[in-house]
């Protein structure tokens, strides 16, 4: 039988031995990071396979954008000094075109019922309704049918309550938009709070302007924009007209659209890119759009990343462009598929 100081000793060299082992594994661990690391600098990986499954697609309609009226001077001012370069293909994803359903019209009764609106409809054809508010006959809902795609108006401009509200916090706003498309079942899951912008506005001499301070706000504008697709951001072609957006108080909502395309994200092809090289010269000749109307026919790039343009008009595909950064949220946009790979409409 084993006496204590036998066990004592096999205890120790076992214990000796189990830190040996771990320390083994843990240097083993931390230079196969570090080999990674080399070999992604020296030896990078290969660009995604360009595939084309989808053929020559059509050029992506620019004409929600902004167009200036004057020439603009585009100025490279990156830290470099130059245009970066950047992948060489990207992904193209198919949008499924609304299709009418059994059913459509009486789902879009119940979703007007539940945000209040008239249950009584105002047919215009073409698979789109009208519903009014009873409270405000100048409050109307706007419901296509065949794609659910919504959007709000109402008089609100000379509107006592609107031209005196006076908001505590641009929150208390943003939750009023949620909970007016959550009365209409709209789905927001695809929004993530960090893409949430506010924009404070008020009301002067009848028209809607900037607010510079909360004090003098009397609408908020939520605008709500897509999560990253393939880690790469979705931007609107008008940031002041985007797809999805509400224009509230911390009471209601006076204005909104929620035109959401169906993106499907396991229909997708790669597509080599036309480079940013020539994306530039693309943008100097005028092949590109804005997202703002410029306040000056100086351009000033910062710097440039690859993005998708979603639109409210439907578009077959979703497809990657060249979003130039500039200041104060100013994007110019042109598109990235090689010219070899896409045809008019």
């Amino acid at each position: 039988m084993a006496n204590l100081t036998s066990t004592v000793i096999f205890s120790k060299k076992a214990l000796f031995l189990l830190g040996a082992i771990i320390a083994l594994l843990i240097i083993i661990i931390i230079s196969s990071r570090f080999i990674g690391q080399f070999a992604d600098i020296f030896f990078p990986p290969a660009p995604i396979p360009a595939t084309v499954a989808f053929g020559k697609i059509p050029k992506i309609d620019f004409s929600e954008g902004i167009k200036p009226v004057g020439d603009i001077h585009y100025t490279v001012e990156t830290i470099s000094g130059n245009i970066e370069n950047l992948a060489s293909s990207a992904k193209v994803f198919e949008i499924s075109e609304p299709i009418p359903i059994f059913g459509n019209l009486q789902e879009a009764i119940e979703r007007a019922k539940g945000a209040g609106f008239r249950a009584e409809t105002s047919e215009l054809g073409g698979g789109i309704i009208k519903f009014v508010d009873p409270q405000n006959n100048s409050r109307l809902l706007t419901i296509e049918t065949t794609s659910q795609s919504t959007t709000l108006e109402s008089q609100y401009l000379n509107k006592l309550e609107i031209v005196t509200a006076k908001l505590r916090s641009t929150n208390d706003a943003k939750n009023t938009a949620i909970n007016f498309f959550g009365s209409l079942k709209l789905p927001l899951k695809d929004f993530p709070s960090e893409k949430v912008f506010l924009e404070n506005y008020k009301v002067e001499m009848g028209t809607l302007v900037k607010s510079l301070a909360l004090a003098d706000t009397n609408l908020v504008k939520v605008i709500f924009t897509r999560e990253d697709i393939d880690m790469l951001p979705v931007i609107s072609a008008d940031f002041n007209n985007p797809p999805v957006y509400a224009l509230a108080t911390d009471k209601e909502v006076v204005e909104a659209s929620y035109i959401f395309g169906n993106i499907q994200k396991y229909k997708f092809s790669t597509y080599p890119l036309k480079g940013t090289k020539q994306a530039f010269e693309d943008l100097k000749m005028g092949r590109g759009a804005l997202n703002k109307m410029p306040t000056s026919n100086v351009f000033p790039i910062r710097g440039v990343i690859l993005g998708y343009l979603e639109t409210k008009k439907h578009q077959p595909y979703l497809q990657p462009v060249y979003i130039f950064m500039s200041d104060d949220g100013f994007m110019a946009y042109v598109a990235a598929v090689s010219d070899l790979y896409t045809i008019e409409n």
